[in-house]
């Protein structure tokens, strides 16, 4: 699991406890990094074949969604907020949150077993949609009213 909640400084809460201490079991498969420096992202997304966002709250955009889908890298994310705005440009697997633990079980253990994310690294090129020249030519759409 890579990453913490907000920043370097965030305390670990009762709900990443519980999640290291499921993993535990597992512990050779599955490292809790903690906080990760923006500029060493990118290295964590090439060796990663499958990036899961189970978002817990109405996230606005979610640019680690964005991110993941520079990568080509396979996605699950939560349906909640602007992640599904995004999904929609990939070929993310969106689930719901009311039954998160079984949905992420079956979904994960369905990528596992079909190898559906060695497909996402080559297929999922969408993400230039979100580039920074796009992005300009959008800004220069609305300022000309197009």
């Amino acid at each position: 699991m890579c990453g913490s909640k907000a920043s370097k400084d965030s305390k670990k809460d009762r709900f990443m406890f519980e999640l290291m201490s499921i993993a535990s079991k597992y512990s050779e498969n599955i490292i809790f990094t903690g906080y990760i420096a923006n500029e060493e992202l990118p290295v964590l997304y090439q060796i990663s074949d499958i990036q899961v966002v189970p978002s817990r709250w109405g996230e606005p955009l979610g640019n680690v969604v964005i991110e993941g889908m520079a990568s080509g890298i396979k996605q699950v994310v939560t349906n909640d907020g602007g992640i599904p705005e995004l999904a929609k440009y990939s070929d993310a697997y969106v689930i719901e949150k009311e039954n998160l633990q079984e949905e992420l079980n079956q979904i994960i253990t369905k990528i596992v077993k079909n190898k559906d994310y060695k497909k996402g690294k080559i297929e999922n090129r969408n993400f230039q949609k979100f580039s920074q020249i796009e992005y300009s030519k959008n800004i220069l759409k609305i300022i000309k009213n197009e």
